[in-house]
């Protein structure tokens, strides 16, 4: 460390300069104030009325995929990170960064060494990021430019701006160290492959930084969008498809659409259900074969941060889920019921998320008879009691059942036998709703044989449940 009587700066005091006066001494304390002062003044500038990212102009750090295995390309060029100027020369890959190759200078500079990437067993989701940090350097390291022939000694030390690429695999960065400030570059969507391919890379950087006029950018908004038209957290617009498209598709009679986009990496996910909570919140389940057999899963869709959240293993025993279907009842807590192998033949499974605990119960088995049911349909009357259908061969046939759960009791009912199809009817594909008199109404698929008829007949049947006052 350099040989300082202290240091007086402190951002909290506001001070934006340092006067000197006649006929007293200079001392160090003044000067590097004046230093401090300067510095984060530019850099607040930088950081509030800038952003992080790269400037327009040039593409710096860029990630590029390399010749080789478990490595990449850092572009050359400039980045902002927090309101410092971050400078890249030249093109360079990760295994040739002086962290890297060179023993010992993790110690020398007292930071977190820079391991070599490992290829990963299956899938796996790398983040690459930006790690930049300020050391004293003094004459020991630069000794000709810090050393005056003239006189001897060294009279002061230098700040340098360290950079290094780092990479957090299969999972989000570590909070930065002290002193340290990150920016995210990338993500890495690794498959058990050694060599990291372009189409594996997806670029996370902010381009394009400039200092606009703020007014102007609410003009131009307000006149394409109205003056409703915002930016989200991240900067992005709220409108995610361009306004050329947007205009394109009206004039052609189609609704403006956003690209296709891919919710789940493809892990043999089959047949989502969705819905929209109370709480402006979307949530999707699916059944899938990624553990191993085939589960029920769910993502959720935060309208506070407009982001997805990670995927979530609803069940996890050893036998087949499938069909998944869900609710929200009217105290907020989410219902969902599928068809589950588990106990030897199929049966209908549901499952509680709690408001007020935000977790997922156990798993509960509706029904325990040595038949087949399947495809659950649920809904919640007007008094708070939840209805779940199914179609089930229990009775020699598929015939549609029912059961209820009781707000009042919080117990489920028994089985009830809804539709009476016989030995030459097959009844599938319930759908339930209960109208304004509070009456249900279920339809469903009736398939009709005959001994000369092999292919049958299906059509739409219903049937009304009466709410007795």
């Amino acid at each position: 460390m350099g040989n300082f009587s202290r240091n007086t700066f402190d951002k909290l005091k506001h001070y934006v300069g340092v006067r000197l006066q006649q006929g007293v001494p200079i001392v160090d304390a003044d000067w590097n104030e004046l230093e401090d002062i300067r510095k984060y003044e530019l850099q607040a500038f930088l950081k509030w009325f800038v952003g992080s990212g790269i400037p327009q102009g040039n593409d710096g750090f860029h990630i590029l995929p390399a010749v080789g295995d478990n490595d990449f390309v850092i572009g050359a060029g400039r980045c902002l990170v927090e309101g410092w100027d971050v400078i890249n020369e030249s093109n360079l890959n990760y295994t040739e960064q002086r962290l890297f190759n060179e023993a010992g200078l993790d110690e020398a500079w007292d930071v977190a060494p820079l391991p070599a990437l490992t290829t990963p067993a299956g899938a796996r989701t790398d983040t690459v990021y930006l790690d930049v940090w300020e050391r004293e350097v003094n004459a020991a390291e630069d000794f000709d430019h810090l050393v005056n022939p003239a006189i001897g000694i060294e009279t002061c030390v230098r700040l340098k701006r360290e950079w290094v690429v780092r990479v957090a695999e299969g999972a989000p960065p570590p909070a930065p160290p002290s002193g340290h400030v990150f920016y995210s570059l990338a993500v890495l969507s690794r498959t058990g492959q050694a060599v990291i391919p372009v189409e594996a890379i997806t670029d996370q950087r902010l381009t394009g930084l400039a200092v606009g006029s703020q007014l102007d950018i609410q003009q131009i908004t307000t006149d394409a969008f109205g003056s409703g038209y915002t930016l989200d957290h991240d900067g992005q617009p709220d409108l995610k498809v361009s306004l050329r498209e947007t205009i394109n598709a009206l004039l052609r009679g189609e609704i403006p659409s956003t690209p296709e986009l891919a919710l789940t990496t493809p892990q043999q996910d089959n047949q989502p259900f969705a819905l929209e909570d109370s709480r402006g919140d979307l949530w999707v389940f699916w059944y899938s074969f990624r553990s191993g057999n085939y589960d029920i899963w769910s993502k959720r869709y935060s309208r506070a941060t407009s982001t997805w959240g990670s995927d979530t293993q609803l069940t996890t025993d050893t036998q087949q889920d499938y069909y998944p279907f869900a609710l929200e009842d009217s105290s907020g807590d989410l219902w969902v019921f599928w068809t589950s192998y588990r106990s030897g033949n199929a049966d209908i499974w549901s499952k509680r998320y709690s408001r007020a605990t935000s977790a997922w119960g156990s798993d509960t088995q509706l029904t325990t008879d040595t038949q087949q049911d399947y495809q659950p349909f649920a809904l919640e009357d007007s008094g708070g009691d939840l209805w779940v259908f199914w179609y089930s061969s229990r009775s020699g046939n598929p015939n549609i059942w029912y059961k209820r759960y009781s707000r009042a009791t919080s117990a489920w009912g028994s089985d009830t036998r809804l539709t009476t199809a016989t030995s030459t009817h097959q009844d599938y594909q319930p759908f339930v709703l209960e109208d304004s008199t509070g009456d249900i109404w279920a339809f469903w698929t009736r398939y009709s044989y005959s001994s000369s008829d092999e292919g049958g007949f299906s059509g739409i049947w219903y049937k009304k449940l009466i709410r007795v006052i």
